[in-house]
């Protein structure tokens, strides 16, 4: 049943991490920068209280499937703590570049001439995080689904 949470709760970080390089980040890159600057200041907590929950939740909720299953010896230990691993793993561009360039722009004195170049990396480390969050899911629905070793 902890595999089955973790693979949902998963799915719908999956989901949200997608929706925002689906979404919100080419929303973001067709707008003017001072109108990006001034959306992003409104809604910048809104995400972080939106996204931290799942993305932790799941991070925690995953790790404790893969202990579970390795005290249990489940045959499905391997694919959850793959789970678990890539779960973590999607926290560290947090740490690594968003945290900095979420304050960058919320900072009601950023640079409006930095924002298309900043843009451009937000989205290339939200693919990045999206990448560990699919091989978390769906090592988490093998986990669910799949006989392992």
């Amino acid at each position: 049943m902890l595999n089955v949470l973790a693979a949902a709760l998963l799915g719908v970080s999956l989901g949200g991490m997608l929706a925002g390089g689906v979404l919100l980040v080419p929303f973001w890159r067709e707008i003017a920068p001072a109108d990006f600057l001034v959306w992003f200041g409104a809604n910048a907590r809104r995400m972080f209280v939106f996204y931290t929950p799942l993305q932790l939740g799941s991070a925690i909720l995953a790790t404790t499937a893969a202990a579970v299953a390795f005290r249990s010896k489940s045959p499905s230990r391997s694919f959850a703590a793959i789970a678990a691993l890539f779960a973590i793993a999607v926290l560290v561009p947090y740490f690594l570049f968003f945290q900095r360039a979420n304050a960058g722009f919320a900072d009601p004195a950023a640079n409006v001439d930095e924002v298309a170049a900043q843009l451009a990396r937000y989205a290339a480390w939200q693919w990045l995080r999206i990448g560990l969050g699919a091989v978390a899911f769906g090592s988490s629905l093998l986990a669910v689904f799949g006989r392992g070793r």
